[in-house]
């Protein structure tokens, strides 16, 4: 009896963990960063330094390394950003929207689970950015303490889930159904410094409004996201669902009350865990869900197909 509980704890375990694992173990999605697949190094970046301690600002700003740091092959020398710092590469000329991932983001962890966390957004005209919904699933009741660590299976499109040499790939495509941002003309990429307090006074929230829990205070001068490169990627298949790749897409994406894919038989709305939660026969599927990840069963050309969503 005592297996068997133990089997089923386990199993739920790892249903929670929903995302890609760790560099270097099987389903990562992490690029290398000798990676063919990288084609060239973003060389012009702008540093606005966050706090020591956002909740005690007296302490003044971080102060590791420099802009220049940030700049060309993911070396390791980095610029430390502290609470709620920003760093804006600025493109010598627009990106479009490739298949796969588009670029990936480098940072400086010594471990596969001391993990300091930043937003990613982009911009057409350095005005408006439009951020990648990232997904923090890490429990929030205890606070990560200074080197706590994190599950990178519980986080999504957050810069810094992967350890040292090892970028985090981000694809412009998620931000197709935005009018705020061109996707075929990318001109600035940001990254916004997570600030992992869990006081909500100066928490963090990610894309379904939950508290995003890293490592905190860090209040020393390397304090915050440890920026070291960026790197745009040739055309590939990270990140791709296989259905995305036939006739069906769903949007829109985060969904609020409904989510359609053209020319699909049958929808159904799963948890994490694939319990059912709704069901259409038909190309769209109306709900009204409490915000959260969840799946989507979809039924196209005969053959079924699974990827999360995003409910807000």
């Amino acid at each position: 009896m005592r297996f068997i509980i133990f089997l089923l704890l386990v199993s739920g375990f790892l249903r929670a963990q929903p995302f890609a694992p760790a560099a270097g173990t099987i389903g990562t999605t992490a690029i290398a960063k000798d990676s063919a697949l990288i084609d060239f190094w973003a060389t012009e970046c702008v540093v606005q330094r966050g706090y020591l301690d956002i909740a005690q600002k007296s302490l003044g700003l971080a102060s590791h390394g420099d802009s220049s740091a940030a700049r060309a092959y993911a070396d390791g020398q980095v610029v430390s950003l502290g609470d709620s710092g920003v760093a804006t590469y600025i493109l010598s000329s627009p990106r479009a929207d490739l298949p796969g991932a588009d670029f990936a983001i480098f940072e400086n962890s010594f471990s596969d689970s001391y993990l300091e966390l930043a937003f990613v957004e982009v911009s057409s005209d350095g005005q408006r950015f439009v951020r990648f919904p990232a997904i923090s699933l890490i429990p929030t009741a205890v606070q990560t303490g200074s080197f706590g660590s994190s599950d990178p299976r519980l986080l999504y499109n957050l810069a810094g889930k992967y350890r040292a040499d090892f970028g985090v790939p981000f694809d412009l495509n998620e931000l197709k159904d935005s009018t705020a941002v061109n996707i075929q003309a990318v001109t600035h990429i940001r990254l916004v410094d997570v600030i992992g307090t869990i006081d909500s006074a100066y928490a963090s929230y990610e894309s379904t409004g939950r508290i995003i829990n890293d490592p905190y205070p860090t209040a020393f001068a390397s304090g915050g996201f440890d920026l070291d490169a960026l790197a745009f990627l040739k055309p590939n298949t990270i990140g791709q669902e296989s259905f995305k790749m036939s006739m069906g897409r769903a949007f829109p994406q985060p969904a609020h009350d409904y989510i359609r894919v053209e020319n699909a038989t049958s929808l159904k709305v799963l948890s994490l865990g694939g319990r059912t939660i709704c069901a259409s026969k038909e190309a769209q599927i109306n709900f009204n869900l409490g915000a959260g990840l969840y799946l989507l069963e979809i039924e196209l050309e005969g053959k079924l197909y699974r990827e999360k969503i995003i409910i807000q």
